[in-house]
């Protein structure tokens, strides 16, 4: 099953696509994430047009313009293969690294009966949930000193702001009384 998510090069989809109007570059869009989410696309104009979200006269009409983007057909689409090789892989290559965690983690302390194992699981548990909570509160001290940080320079900014405003107007003020 491909991912639900597909990665989509705004830069290089705009360039490639210049030449076509906005209903045009929608179909394109609605096929491509078509073959992302099926992984291939049927050779049937009432289908096509029904996944390109276009009316079937229509979708005959544009057809060989979307069909450029595609292998005859609208069998593969070169970028789309890329991306689904790109997703497996990855996805492969992150459940084998978590395998390896996984294995490594519990086989640390091998003990040799079943109790003491049970105790060591429980043990790995409450340290992993102990690790997770201080890293949990780190990112969030983090983010709100980031957050407190922008907001001091934000009110600081305003506060400069507003005396000058104010020192504008009060001279202003004097040279109208005649005072300034």
């Amino acid at each position: 099953m491909n991912p639900p998510w597909m990665p989509l090069n705004v830069a290089d989809y705009l360039r490639d696509t210049t030449h076509l109007d906005a209903e045009e570059s929608g179909a394109y869009l609605h096929l491509i994430m078509g073959y992302w989410v099926a992984g291939k696309l049927p050779d049937d104009d009432r289908q096509l047009s029904k996944i390109s979200k276009l009316p079937l006269q229509k979708f005959r009409k544009l057809r060989p313009v979307l069909e450029a983007f595609f292998r005859p057909g609208f069998r593969s689409h070169k970028r789309i293969d890329f991306e689904l090789q790109r997703a497996a892989h990855l996805k492969q290559f992150r459940s084998e690294r978590a395998r390896q965690a996984a294995y490594q983690r519990w086989h640390k302390h091998a003990p040799s009966n079943a109790k003491s194992n049970a105790m060591s699981i429980a043990q790995a548990m409450l340290g992993d949930a102990h690790t997770q909570r201080k890293k949990d509160l780190t990112e969030r001290e983090t983010e709100i000193g980031a957050v407190d940080k922008s907001v001091e320079n934000s009110s600081k900014a305003s506060a400069e702001e507003a005396s000058g405003r104010t020192a504008e107007a009060f001279t202003r003020m004097r040279k109208r009384k005649g005072t300034g």
